[in-house]
Order: structure tokens, then sequence, then C-alpha cells
């Protein structure tokens, strides 16, 4: 919840975080957990090289069967990160011929 307001600043059409509270984040997380079990959805934790917490990344496939998926991320306040170089390093990332041919609408 320390970086709900970057959050929320950065996705103004979502109400999340807004008013998360710790029961309501322990449903989150087992949403999370039906979805990646389904591979409806995948989520990452963004760390730097020391292992230190700088936000996180979701790929979420169209469920429309159009051979999509968006692709979202965020970053924890005040975490110092090179922006352009990790969004050419997930455009890189996804070319790799391990993940499915779709097309991937970068959203982050």
């Amino acid at each position: 919840m320390a970086s709900a307001a970057d959050i929320k600043a950065a996705f103004p059409q979502f109400t999340w975080p807004e008013g998360l509270t710790l029961d309501d984040n322990l449903l989150d997380l087992a949403w999370h957990q039906r979805e990646f079990l389904a591979r409806r959805s995948f989520a990452w934790v963004i760390e730097d090289g020391a292992g230190d917490y700088r936000g996180c990344f979701y790929v979420y496939p169209s469920i429309e069967g159009d051979k999509t998926a968006e692709v979202w991320w965020w970053w924890k306040t005040g975490a110092e990160v090179d922006r352009e170089a990790f969004r050419g390093a997930v455009g890189a990332w996804l070319a790799d011929p391990l993940w499915p041919e779709l097309d991937y609408r970068i959203k982050a």
C-alpha cells in the first residue's frame, strides 16, 4: 500500500488498490493463484540485481481467442529504474520463441 498513490496515478482507469484491506489482498492473491494454475494470467515480482523489490509485472492473454495479450507493470514508489531499458528488455523477452506467438500489447 506504500505505492498506492503512484499505482493509482499510473492506472487511473482502475480503482485498485484504493481501500484495499489485508483481507481483500488475501482474496486477490487467491484469485491470482487460480489464474496462474489455469495459465490464464502470469505475474512476477521485479527485483534489481541485489534482489531488492522494485515492482510487479503481469501478462494477461486474451480470453477471446484473438492471439493477443496485455502486458502491465508498475513500480514501487521511489524505485530507481531505467524505465526505457526495462521496456526494451520486456519487448525482447516477449519475442523469445519460448513465449506463444501473440500480439503483446504493452500497457505500462
